[in-house]
C-alpha cells in the first residue's frame, strides 16, 4: 500500500489503549485511509464515509456479518464489502443460515436464495 501511495496502520488488542486511541483518532480524521484490524476495532464505528470492509474470515454469525458489512456506505453512496472464504467454510456459513436463530422468516428465505453454491 506504501507503493501506491495509501496511508495505512494495524489495530488490534494487541496494542495499547492508547495506540489504539491514537490510531482510530488518525483514521476518523483522514490521516489514514485504511486500518486493518481484527473484530477489536469494529466496536462504535460511525465514520460516513468507509467504502470498503474486506472480510479475511467468516464472521461468527450473520447477524455479526450484516453488523459489520453495513459500516460501508453509511453516506448513501455505493460501497463494497469483501468476504474471502474456503471451501471449508461452506459448511459453516449454510449452518449459520440455517440456524438463523432469532431472525425473521422473510430474512432468513432471503438469506437463502442469496447463498446459492454449485
Amino acid at each position: 500500500m506504501r507503493e501506491k501511495g495509501i496511508t495505512s496502520a494495524p489495530y488490534h488488542a494487541g496494542l495499547s489503549d492508547t495506540q489504539r486511541k491514537k490510531v482510530f483518532k488518525a483514521w476518523s480524521s483522514g490521516t489514514f485511509q485504511v486500518v486493518c484490524a481484527t473484530i477489536a476495532f469494529g466496536m462504535g464505528i460511525d465514520k460516513s464515509d468507509v467504502r470498503f470492509v474486506m472480510h479475511y474470515s467468516v464472521p461468527k454469525s450473520v447477524e455479526g456479518y450484516y453488523q459489520e458489512a453495513g459500516r460501508a456506505g453509511r453516506d448513501g453512496r455505493f460501497a463494497h464489502c469483501i468476504l474471502y472464504f474456503s471451501k471449508s467454510d461452506l459448511f459453516r456459513m449454510k449452518s449459520m443460515l440455517s440456524r438463523g436463530i432469532g431472525r425473521k422468516a422473510e430474512d432468513k428465505e432471503r438469506d437463502k436464495k442469496q447463498f446459492r453454491t454449485k
